[in-house]
């Protein structure tokens, strides 16, 4: 095991245990009494301001979790409202800058702060790691910012509830239906923009475009949740985008639309309270609703709270939101058989076409101002794709996708550099790269922690990353251990269909490239494991409990089918498939319609 994760660091960035042997300071009880403060914080952090009674409580600070905040609080002003999020609160400048940093950011019983949490399948039951974030904002602190829709098809699957599915076939100008509606809200509240002009002009986009077309693929240039210029409704303390390439190690300058700049910032202009370092243990239902156990993490549980919640939204994540279900009903709470299922991992595949002919400029800089004037404008982290949905319209949805490039956050550019180099030389006799290849391959193998050591004719500097996200078979599934952690169930899931035809393709645009085609190391080397970072499921909607945990309002079933009234769930965990895209839009386009409904419905 400890072999698997150290290679994990060396090439992803992600690793625990040695994150312990840092002389880094972890979070401790003395923050609780004397907690760090910033002008800028929304969040107040720690337990202790905690009320004993609200009328709505929302546990996470994701995207689901983030809309209702806001929502309700605008909805409702005069009542008492209040999120609760594990971690903590980021700004920027707090983001991992180099591998030390990356190392001890990961989210450890000592180190309770981390901003990158991992669960890891083990060996003999999945072949699924997932990987995410904790702190304020959730995973939009470091995705790519990707604004992105499934396709109509994939909307009106079985999966969903009759309710969803029926709104997307009411007539309308767009495609999608009612839905469109939710998607333009959310488009809207994100400030999700188009920059194609600029991204064109990246090494990394233009390159990797015309080998994608050389395949007869069209390519598409994605809309993100970036402010690139001074054009954002919350402008405060920001910048604007730099295509500095480190979005997905978090955004350092400001410029990425993360949900303390909209959704949260307004529920918190609301009069919505939002406390950070609150770690929800157990929820029961009581008379009047609901009662929530929440510990602060960073005094070693010794300070704990109850709280009454007349109305109670669960947006933890595709993880969190399961785990407290899953106790739950474990203490006595009645709920669905299918709890825990339909865990997808949206198809993740990681692949790299390394050395190829052309430098991409696809190493994160950061914000470094030499690295930046040395190598010149990387571009957003992900910006530009193979659109393999349109291609394979016909086909069935296990071969519709999309093939993303990607950069290498500066972080981990000197790990990723030195891991691959190595790798080459040691398998020398088995690659046919040219002389020039070679040298600069040399130029990388001794580099390791050092990313300011890369240089731009190195090895590194001539690769592309690829990512994709597509349709597996929803089939992975979550349970408690005898010691009531989560553990992710998932095995063969690289026999899927989807995985071959993704990484078919993946290989014909390396050759196209010039350069090798190299498996994610964490499947290739690694009893062929997997990494999801959009994990979908595990508190699935359905049209009653026999199909799902909740309705098409988030609202949760019982095991006789009756509702548990005021406990709702809005976050990933409640897309009962994979969507061929990115889901962050589509979780904040269905938080948006829950919302309509709880306001229908006038639960406060």
């Amino acid at each position: 095991m400890s072999t698997r994760r150290t290679f994990l660091l060396t090439v992803t960035g992600f690793l625990t245990s040695c994150s312990q042997n840092l002389k880094r300071k972890p979070s401790s009880i003395v923050d609780y009494f004397f907690p760090s403060s910033s002008n800028n914080s929304i969040s107040n952090k720690g337990i202790k301001n905690l009320k004993e009674e609200y009328d709505l409580v929302i546990v996470g600070s994701g995207y689901g979790a983030s809309v209702v905040a806001q929502r309700m609080s605008e909805e409702y002003p005069n009542s008492k409202i209040c999120i609760l999020e594990r971690g903590k609160e980021f700004h920027p400048g707090d983001f991992p800058k180099n591998l030390t940093d990356m190392v001890s950011a990961v989210r450890s019983r000592i180190n309770p702060n981390g901003l990158i949490d991992q669960t890891l399948g083990k060996d003999d039951e999945s072949d699924l790691d997932i990987i995410s974030a904790n702190g304020l904002g959730g995973t939009s602190l470091i995705n790519a910012a990707i604004a992105i829709r499934p396709t109509r098809e994939v909307l009106l699957q079985n999966e969903w509830p009759k309710e969803i599915k029926d709104d997307v076939k009411t007539p309308s100008i767009g495609t999608l239906g009612a839905f469109e509606d939710y998607y333009q809200r959310a488009e809207r509240k994100l400030e999700s923009r188009s920059n194609q002009t600029s991204i064109e002009l990246t090494p990394k986009s233009s390159i990797f475009g015309r080998a994608v077309k050389k395949l007869k693929v069209s390519v598409g240039f994605l809309t993100l949740n970036i402010k690139y210029s001074d054009n954002s409704e919350y402008s405060v303390d920001r910048g604007d985008c730099t295509m500095c390439g480190d979005c997905c190690s978090g955004c350092n300058v400001g410029a990425k639309n993360i949900l303390p700049y909209n959704y949260l910032f307004q529920a918190k202009s609301n009069g919505c309270e939002i406390y950070t370092n609150a770690e929800v243990e157990n929820i029961s239902k009581t008379i009047n609703g609901y009662e929530i156990s929440v510990i602060d993490p960073t005094t070693m549980k010794m300070i704990k709270k109850s709280v009454q919640a007349r109305n109670l939204v669960l947006g933890a994540g595709s993880r969190g939101s399961t785990s407290i279900l899953l106790k739950s009903k474990k203490d006595g709470i009645s709920l669905s058989s299918t709890l825990g299922t339909r865990l997808s991992l949206n198809a993740d595949v990681m692949g790299f076409c390394y050395n190829g002919s052309e430098k991409t400029n696809a190493i994160g800089t950061g914000t470094s101002k030499r690295k930046f004037l040395a190598q010149g404008k990387v571009g957003p982290g992900i910006s530009t794709y193979g659109n393999y949905r349109e291609l394979n319209k016909e086909e069935n949805l296990e071969k519709q996708f999309l093939l993303l490039e990607g950069s290498i956050p500066s972080p981990i550019a000197g790990a990723v550099a030195t891991a691959l180099a190595r790798y080459s030389i040691q398998n020398k006799n088995k690659i046919n790269f040219t002389e020039a290849q070679w040298q600069r391959v040399e130029k990388d193998k001794n580099i390791f922690s050092d990313s300011s050591k890369i240089e731009i004719d190195g090895a590194l500097n001539y690769s592309t990353l690829f990512l994709a996200c597509g349709h597996d078979a929803s089939a992975g599934r979550y349970i408690l251990d005898k010691d009531d952690k989560l553990k992710v169930i998932y095995k063969d899931v690289i026999k899927e269909e989807f995985y071959t035809v993704i990484t078919d393709k993946m290989k014909a645009v390396s050759q196209k490239l010039g350069g090798l085609y190299l498996d994610n190391p964490r499947t290739a080397i690694f009893k062929d494991k997997m990494m999801a970072t959009h994990p979908l499921g595990g508190c699935p909607m359905g049209n009653s409990h026999l199909d799902g945990v909740v309705n098409h309002k988030g609202q949760v079933f019982s095991s006789d089918g009756t509702i548990h009234e005021g406990l709702y769930v809005v976050d990933a965990s409640i897309i009962p498939r994979s969507l061929g895209a990115t889901p962050l839009l589509t979780i904040t386009a269905l938080a948006e319609r829950i919302c309509d409904k709880m306001i229908e419905d006038k639960i406060l």
